[in-house]
């Protein structure tokens, strides 16, 4: 694969950045920002993609890049589409659509989108989960007050309709708190200084329901816990790192248990227990739980954070179904082998001209088998049988020696060579 194959993944997200840094320049050269200024931002968009398209089709007729693979036109489609769903969200005040161009709508469609196009899974499945009930409690928020998050004032609403919204309300701080606190038990972390800090952290959110009517020494008392939460995560940080038992895990522990003392805080700041009544401000919740969730999941991805799927909503089946989904990260394919929609292996792939007995085209390989014998058998074929199309040779590339794996590569046909001084171990298949 061609080094300059990367452009065309760049040049899919930087599609997403066009329409708010577009505006960004109309902006600054406008008299003052007007309706005009999405049409404006329109054109010149226009104008780049076009310019861009035209700038592509010469460097492939110069024989400078390569005509985009159908994965890299997938990818290109998927920027494209993101690129038009960018302009409706930087632009949803002016063309009065703030209360149906919502965060978690945009964030919900650009992940089927993907879905669809490139991963064939449901991932991130925390914000599949949050995001449509995030929706559904926006929408009929919205129908029953006359107000979404960016509007002014509520209008008057009747008994009935501030009931509703009062369940909307606890369902969505229900939901938002048992999912965090199933990651959080899924984590595995929990020793003293966690415990002290989750117990800390609930007394911070107790206190804050009646803040208003807090005493003196109360208040003193609640201030002292919020400032020993912060000194207790640095040491708790600090302890980790100098034992060396820090993972990156714990980095996401504790973005969760401050995310939910962050929103007992504000939960109790607008009076929803001992004042209930519908507000557009308790809305903020979904808002910022949608950001911090995102982030999270973007977090795992750099940070490679696996986390095991020790509690579930439903039981498992008992049939084994199983079910590949490939991914493109860079230049390399990661494919997902599920079984009962559960990761039980993985394995990257990247396709590479190198010269190899008269062979220009190889597929190097580095995977994570699965614990089971039959899922082994199972991620192997399957990665044998897709990879022999893609290339004409396979190699796993140092791989330290191992006496399971060595057995089950060269049942499956692989040739093992032994690297005298590395004391790593290859695996050749020629096909």
């Amino acid at each position: 694969m061609k080094k300059v194959s990367k452009l065309y993944y760049v040049l899919t997200y930087i599609f997403f950045l066009y329409p708010p840094f577009i505006w960004g320049i109309v902006s600054i050269y406008s008299s003052s920002i007007t309706r005009s200024d999405h049409i404006i931002t329109l054109i010149l968009n226009l104008i780049l993609l076009l310019a861009l398209a035209l700038g592509i089709a010469l460097a492939i007729y110069l024989d400078k890049i390569h005509v985009p693979s159908k994965i890299e036109q997938k990818y290109l489609l998927f920027g494209l589409i993101g690129n038009i769903l960018m302009y409706f969200y930087t632009f949803q005040n002016a063309l009065e659509l703030s209360n149906l161009i919502t965060v978690y709508l945009l964030l919900i469609l650009v992940l089927g989108v993907h879905s669809l196009l490139i991963s064939r899974s449901i991932k991130p499945l925390e914000l599949w989960i949050l995001l449509p009930l995030f929706i559904v409690i926006d929408y009929i928020h919205l129908a029953i007050t006359g107000c979404g998050w960016t509007d002014y004032n509520c209008s008057s609403v009747g008994e009935g309709g501030q009931t509703v919204a009062l369940i909307l309300y606890l369902v969505m701080i229900f939901s938002i708190f048992v999912y965090y606190i199933k990651q959080l038990i899924q984590y595995q972390l929990l020793d003293i200084l966690k415990l002290l800090h989750l117990l800390m952290g609930i007394t911070v959110v107790v206190l804050f329901q009646n803040i208003q009517n807090l005493s003196t020494n109360t208040e003193r008392f609640l201030m002292t816990l919020l400032i020993a939460l912060a000194f207790l995560l640095i040491v708790d940080f600090i302890i980790s790192i100098v034992n060396k038992t820090y993972t990156h895990k714990m980095t996401l522990f504790y973005i969760r248990t401050l995310t939910l003392i962050g929103l007992g805080i504000m939960i109790g700041t607008m009076e929803l227990f001992t004042d209930p009544r519908p507000q557009k401000e308790i809305l903020a919740i979904m808002v910022a739980v949608t950001y911090i969730s995102l982030s999270i999941n973007i977090l795992k991805t750099l940070l490679n954070v696996k986390v095991t799927d020790t509690l579930k909503f439903r039981p498992t089946s008992y049939t084994q179904k199983y079910r590949l989904t490939e991914e493109l990260i860079s230049d390399i394919h990661q494919v997902t082998l599920l079984k009962d929609d559960v990761e039980v292996g993985l394995y990257g792939y990247e396709i590479r001209d190198i010269p190899m007995q008269d062979k220009t085209q190889v597929n190097i390989l580095s995977f994570d088998l699965p614990n089971d014998n039959t899922d082994q058998d199972y991620m192997l074929d399957k990665m044998i049988s897709e990879l022999t199309k893609k290339g004409d040779s396979i190699l796993f590339e140092s791989i330290k020696f191992d006496p399971t794996l060595d057995t089950l590569l060269i049942y499956k046909g692989f040739v093992m060579i032994f690297h005298q001084k590395t004391h790593l171990v290859s695996y050749i298949l020629e096909t």
